[in-house]
């Protein structure tokens, strides 16, 4: 068996792959190391060479504290004594990290940063990173050694991240990863799919189990879903934003998303009755503690019919050729 196929076969992690990779390569030893082999096993996932590059980045920081930790070893040590500097040095970049980090202990159970309808918040994290959370938004945190990892599984966050080479920051919204690259960006999940907005630096999109990566730029803006990825548009991080200062900014926005979004501000939810309306389009600045001038404002300018529902209190939004009549 060629030692790609083993790699194809390795049941073990890639952070594992990545440590004896490493290993192979620093022990000097050309058997002990196939740059082919290594080139194709970086080309089966996208996340073996993003291990491997971490794992690099620890050994370089603790090459840079070795006259802490006594003079470098002869190059002569067999791959054994590689395995076993490998490890310690390791150990001694975990150690030389819990010293100097704010927050060193991966969270072992998830936590979640939330709000209620109406409600904003702003979370600042220990290492310095922030999320400003919209209304009805949850955020569960699921960090690791290696990784700071936070899963939107509602509603809309912003994040300002404060980049560490040897911790990545990444965002996940089902199956979809955005991966920061030293930024700031918002999420937005909506009816279908969600929107992700660059408004500084840039990040790594990744969706599909890394069949599609798109990297999104300072000023730019895409829809994703399951298996998909619009194209870039321009954003205005001012609209996008306006909901910090207690406004909606709609710019020809589908009515489904502008629905979503007004029924984070909302305890009696808008359900859009007609699919015929659902794509309608509404423009504007509106106040988000206003949702039921909205309504009306929405019955003036679209032909739409608004219908409360006495018996579960539900807002119903019907084509004005439809008509619904309360449940006896």
């Amino acid at each position: 068996m060629t030692e790609s196929a083993k790699k194809d076969n390795d049941p073990r992690s890639p952070e594992e792959q990545a440590v004896d990779w490493h290993v192979r390569l620093r022990s000097g030893n050309t058997k002990e190391f196939n740059q082919n082999a290594f080139e194709e096993w970086c080309r089966q996932d996208p996340e073996n060479r993003r291990e491997f590059e971490k794992t690099e980045a620890v050994w370089h920081a603790v090459e840079r504290l070795r006259p802490i930790y006594g003079q470098r070893q002869r190059r002569s040590w067999a791959r054994t004594h590689w395995i076993g500097l490998t490890a310690a040095a390791l150990a001694a970049a975990f150690t030389a990290w819990i010293l100097v980090s704010d927050d060193p202990w991966p969270t072992l159970t998830p936590t979640s940063f939330a709000t209620d309808k109406a409600d904003h918040r702003d979370v600042t994290l220990r290492d310095g990173t922030i999320i400003h959370l919209n209304a009805d938004t949850l955020v569960v945190t699921e960090t690791s050694l290696w990784k700071r990892r936070y899963r939107l599984e509602r509603g809309e966050a912003i994040f300002e991240v404060a980049h560490n080479s040897l911790r990545p920051f990444e965002v996940t919204v089902d199956k979809a990863i955005i991966r920061d690259l030293g930024t700031r960006f918002d999420i937005r999940r909506e009816n279908q799919g969600a929107r992700l907005s660059v408004f500084e630096g840039s990040v790594e999109l990744n969706i599909s189990d890394g069949q599609q990566n798109r990297e999104i730029h300072e000023g730019q803006a895409v829809h994703f879903g399951p298996g998909t990825i619009s194209q870039t548009t321009p954003m205005a991080e001012q609209a996008l934003t306006a909901w910090r200062n207690g406004r909606f900014t709609f710019a020809d926005s589908p009515l489904e998303d502008a629905v979503v979004q007004l029924n984070r501000y909302r305890q009696n939810r808008i359900v859009i009755r007609d699919a015929a309306i659902a794509k309608l389009r509404i423009s504007g600045v509106f106040d988000t503690n206003n949702t039921d001038g909205i309504l009306q404002a929405l019955e003036l300018a679209l032909p739409v019919v608004v219908q409360h529902d006495p018996t579960n209190g539900q807002v119903l939004l019907l084509a004005k050729s439809t008509t619904v009549q309360p449940k006896p």
